[in-house]
């Protein structure tokens, strides 16, 4: 039944993906919250951790702002507002318009303004410009290229949209500029955010990295999901757990990317914090 559910949302996503490009379905209110209510039943049962790791673990997302990187239409987005600490904020980051339109209206509609920065732009290595490869079948497969990723096709299209790091970022906040935690859902494009938060990462000790790691897309966008396992491993002070569906914390010692072919939700922390 878990599998047949999967599958039903699944291909309910795609039909409405394939109808928006014809009729903009999402141009219509009810039809657009009728869309994210599905999307968000689909993202809490069978997909996204963050929701157990929030109910059971709150305590990892306070006490500092809450990076989303790739934030989509704000499933995380609102679960982090509810437990972010006063006197700091969620900063989501979504490049693609139709999509930061929709995290608008969540965002709205949840009365969570106050307590969310958004943030039409990507996030990488550089600050600039970078290529969108946007899928039109799917809201949350959209990708930032480079010279080594694969031609476009039928169902996706470029767009420039601007990009910034997460340092950069980081520094342009007002004192306190603490960040408690960071997740990182961006395609395969990781070892481009990872190399543009290193002076983050340095000066904050405590803080908590979420990534959801795909060998495959990684490999596709011409990276190496080794070289992403290499940074993890040599984070000097933090270790590298795995988080389950239902938002539990395992000690990883050893990743292989030949055998966890599939995707894996990771944490880089440091131990004492996930005692």
């Amino acid at each position: 039944m878990h599998h047949f559910f999967r599958r039903l949302v699944g291909i309910f996503i795609i039909i409405y993906g394939f109808l928006n490009q014809r009729v903009d379905v999402l141009s219509t209110p009810f039809l657009r919250d009728v869309f994210l209510t599905m999307y968000f039943i689909c993202k809490r049962h069978l997909e996204d951790p963050f929701y157990g790791l929030v109910t059971s673990r709150p305590e990892l997302f306070q006490q500092g702002h809450i990076l989303d990187i790739g934030s989509n239409v704000g499933f995380t987005v609102s679960l982090f507002a509810s437990v972010v600490s006063e006197g700091f904020q969620v900063h989501a980051f979504e490049p693609e318009p139709k999509n930061i339109d929709l995290l608008k209206r969540v965002v709205r509609k949840k009365n969570i303004s106050s307590k969310v920065c958004i943030n039409s732009f990507a996030i990488g290595n550089k600050v600039g410009k970078v290529q969108l490869m946007v899928n039109q079948l799917h809201h949350a497969d959209h990708v930032v290229i480079n010279s080594k990723s694969p031609p476009t096709n039928i169902s996706t299209r470029l767009i420039s949209v601007p990009c910034t790091t997460i340092d950069d970022y980081w520094k342009s906040l007002p004192e306190p500029r603490r960040v408690s935690f960071i997740k990182i859902d961006v395609q395969g494009f990781e070892p481009a955010v990872f190399e543009g938060m290193q002076e983050l990462l340095k000066s904050q000790d405590n803080v908590i990295v979420a990534i959801e790691f795909e060998p495959e897309s990684i490999r596709k966008l011409g990276f190496s999901p080794e070289a992403v396992l290499t940074f993890l491993n040599g984070c000097k002070g933090r270790c590298v757990f795995k988080i389950t569906k239902d938002g539990r914390i395992h000690r990883l010692d050893k990743i292989n990317p030949t055998i966890h072919a599939d995707t894996l939700n990771l944490l880089l922390a440091p131990e004492t914090l996930l005692l």
